[in-house]
């Protein structure tokens, strides 16, 4: 086969030195091959002996000595692995699950802060190892410490302080944040840390109530989409001088009745629109919005199935064409003889009768 390798292509000896069912002295050949990248597919193959994985951990080209960190090999050799030149080996030693302690211990001081990084995912590290990675000047190693399960609590506040706004709010996402700080955080001049505390569950009424008057809008979106709302606070949010805020909240389910009736006469469009796609809606709500002004909440009005017969006649003369196409998707047997009439008249819904006919049978 060693003639065979020298006459095949470097796509044919990368495919042999991939295949775990070739032969380790064909391995062994394989792993001298001039191209870097077979010997790279050798040193991944399941199959390779540990003498292969020897040579090639002192490969002269990078690729091929990372390609030969896995589990298995010799704490000598990891040692070894560890003091790497390149980083790309580093940090594939630092991802290495049987890779000795004292040697993570000592790439949590590496140069690299993506081999740092690595380092810092490990769950099984000491206490004196994590507060150095918390005092890192690569805010990527911050930000995976400040996601670290049973942090100590100093670490946890002092983070909460830092620079780097991503830091701070990963903080603000832990389960076990103290209260004093989900105030304090809730406070954070990012709406994104301030957004996360206003998204957490179990949140004190009055700081709900709070945050629901903060000045940035996405923090007020946050607390207008979290459940169990109180009412005063619905209440306070159905007046915010944001659409966006008005808008959730009329489309909430938990939404009470003199609200709906605030909302449905707002003025903004997309805010009555909103209390349009609710599903329950009483008679004069019905019509009030199948007169509304705009003619995407008369159109949405009519694809209500709810809808009273003497709301679905007026929709059928609507001054605008897709609200009366929406009237004649209802079908022919939906429909009262006389609007079918009317509408098969009209050139922009005669043929969706039709076809609203078709469909139904």
């Amino acid at each position: 086969m060693s003639n065979i390798l020298e006459t095949v292509g470097e796509s044919g000896r990368r495919k042999a030195a991939r295949d775990p069912n070739t032969p380790k002295k064909y391995l062994a050949i394989l792993a001298k091959d001039p191209s870097f990248a077979v010997r790279a597919k050798v040193a991944q193959n399941k199959s390779a002996s540990l003498h292969i994985l020897r040579v090639l951990s002192n490969d002269k080209h990078f690729y091929v000595r990372a390609s030969a960190v896995r589990d298995g090999l010799p704490a000598t050799i990891i040692k070894k692995l560890a003091d790497d030149v390149d980083s790309h080996v580093r940090r594939n030693v630092a991802k290495l699950s049987s890779t000795p302690l004292s040697i993570l211990v000592k790439l949590a001081g590496d140069a690299d802060p993506n081999v740092v990084q690595h380092v810092a995912r490990r769950k099984a590290l000491p206490e004196s190892t994590v507060r150095r990675l918390a005092e890192s000047e690569c805010d990527d190693v911050r930000g995976v410490i400040a996601r670290r399960k049973n942090l100590p609590e100093d670490l946890v506040r002092k983070l909460s302080k830092d620079s780097d706004m991503e830091v701070r709010r990963r903080i603000a996402r832990r389960k076990d944040l103290p209260e004093d700080l989900v105030w304090e955080m809730g406070k954070d001049k990012s709406w994104w840390v301030a957004g996360e505390i206003a998204g957490r569950k179990n949140l004190p009424e009055d700081l709900v109530w709070v945050m629901s008057m903060d000045e940035r809008k996405w923090v007020r979106d946050r607390i207008a989409q979290r459940r169990n709302l109180p009412r005063y606070v619905i209440t306070a949010l159905a007046k915010d001088k944001d659409r966006l805020i008005r808008s959730k909240i009329a489309s909430r389910a938990d939404l009470f009745d003199n609200v709906v009736r605030q909302l449905c006469t707002d003025p903004d469009m997309e805010v009555r629109l909103a209390v349009a796609l609710r599903q329950s809606l009483p008679y004069d709500l019905l019509e009030k919005l199948a007169n509304d002004c705009h003619g995407t909440v008369r159109r949405r009005m009519a694809q209500r199935k709810d809808l009273p017969e003497d709301l679905v006649r007026k929709l059928s003369k609507d001054t605008w064409a897709r609200v009366r196409a929406e009237i004649a998707c209802r079908g022919r047997n939906n429909l009262p003889d006389d609007v079918v009439e009317s509408l098969r008249k009209d050139p922009h819904t005669a043929n969706r009768v039709e076809l609203a006919d078709d469909c139904t049978n």
